[in-house]
């Protein structure tokens, strides 16, 4: 007997996108695991970075709701660390991102890379040169990857310190998560694992180059978010989020209906967010060694 309801079945078709999206993300990794050995060292590297940022894009679908109703579904496809990366802590951090009224706010969105004026003040001359280096394209695109593991390390330690022991279980089971992959790509397939390694960062330098000006300071919080109208490269491989204040006012809107509602709206976009646009990621690479934004905010009295 079929107990299935229209609205479900509904729901299936409508994110038959996203699921042929899952079923090609791993399938791509599948198999170029398995044949590993069939393509050059560099192509393989580029494609396997490629796979890796696609499946940050998806992760990041999968915790706005998609393709599911069971959100429990849509976490358990992205919990298998592919990249190294823990979905969990990414899903924690990034839905607190999207409380727009502290976009940018030092401390505040998880997301930020701005500091506040006070520490600002007690860093020393290297990490302030380090700051404003990572307000470069190429510091970001270099030493973001970098970064980003190293904050996560320092969260897993506070974690482990804490009296928390849902955020424990979920380290441990993360921990375990990267040596079940570790064991089957470099035992099991005989994988590089200098090659895996260096795809996990270019994968992650993609997504970095994504986030660089995702955001922008100003005292309207409306003005904060981007849209870079680029080409079908990359608005595939960033599920559109280049389009990102369309995302911001609709986060559970389908990565596949973005660029429609964008396309019926486009002016309005374009000017709710105080003409914050550009036109393709190109126009970043006036930033590629200055700096698109002073490292401090608030600025300092």
């Amino acid at each position: 007997m079929n107990t299935s309801t229209p609205s479900l079945r509904y729901k299936f078709l409508l994110e038959i996108p996203t699921w042929a999206l899952i079923f090609g993300v791993y399938g791509a990794w599948a198999i170029l695991i398995a044949f590993h050995l069939a393509l050059p060292p560099v192509a393989w590297v580029l494609l396997m970075s490629l796979v890796l940022a696609l499946f940050g894009s998806l992760c990041h679908e999968l915790m706005h709701g998609h393709p599911s109703d069971n959100q429990l579904l849509s976490d358990a496809i992205g919990t298998p660390a592919l990249s190294f990366y823990p979905y969990f802590e990414y899903k924690r951090s990034h839905l607190k991102h999207h409380d727009d009224v502290f976009l940018t706010q030092p401390g505040v969105d998880p997301e930020s890379f701005f500091i506040d004026p006070i520490q600002w003040r007690t860093m020393n001359r290297i990490q302030k040169g380090l700051a404003t280096f990572n307000m470069t394209l190429m510091g970001r695109l270099l030493f973001g990857p970098l970064r980003t593991y190293i904050g996560l390390a320092k969260c897993a330690i506070a974690d482990f310190k804490s009296k928390n022991t849902s955020r424990k279980n979920q380290w441990l089971f993360y921990f375990g998560n990267i040596l079940l992959i570790s064991w089957l790509l470099f035992s099991y397939f005989q994988v590089s694992p200098g090659a895996y390694l260096m795809a996990v960062y270019i994968g992650h330098s993609l997504i970095a180059l994504r986030s660089f000006y995702e955001h922008q300071t100003h005292a309207d919080p409306t003005h904060r978010i981007v849209i870079v109208d680029s080409n079908l490269f990359f608005g595939l491989l960033f599920l559109f989020n280049n389009l990102h204040v369309v995302h911001h006012q609709h986060p559970g809107l389908a990565w596949y209906l973005i660029p429609g509602e964008y396309r019926r709206n486009k002016q309005k976009y374009r000017q709710s967010n105080g003409g914050f646009n550009f036109t393709g990621y190109r126009n970043w690479l006036k930033f590629l060694f200055r700096p698109v934004a002073s490292p401090v905010f608030p600025p300092s009295t």
